[in-house]
């Protein structure tokens, strides 16, 4: 074999080691880019059910309120009647 086709197929080997290593790169530029992606969706679902928790707790809580008044208004009344006899 002669050195210009050596040289050829060296550099033929070069130029397909060179474009694999490009795609490898830029798939690997890619999942990072979509790894980026998911956490940033990750942490902005988690706000959101955050923020969902909060209003969600302020009924409950709103509700326990009106729950205790209305068990405190029922004891007055009945508590008042049976005073009366």
């Amino acid at each position: 074999m002669g050195n210009a086709k050596r040289r050829e197929v060296a550099e033929s080997v070069l130029n397909r080691n060179q474009r694999r290593e490009a795609e490898i790169n830029e798939a690997l530029k890619q999942e990072a880019a979509r790894r980026a992606a998911v956490v940033k969706n990750m942490h902005r679902l988690r706000a959101l059910r955050l923020q969902q928790d909060k209003k969600s707790q302020r009924h409950v809580t709103s509700g326990k309120i009106a729950a205790k008044q209305a068990l405190t208004l029922l004891l007055f009344i009945v508590h008042r009647r049976v005073s009366s006899f």
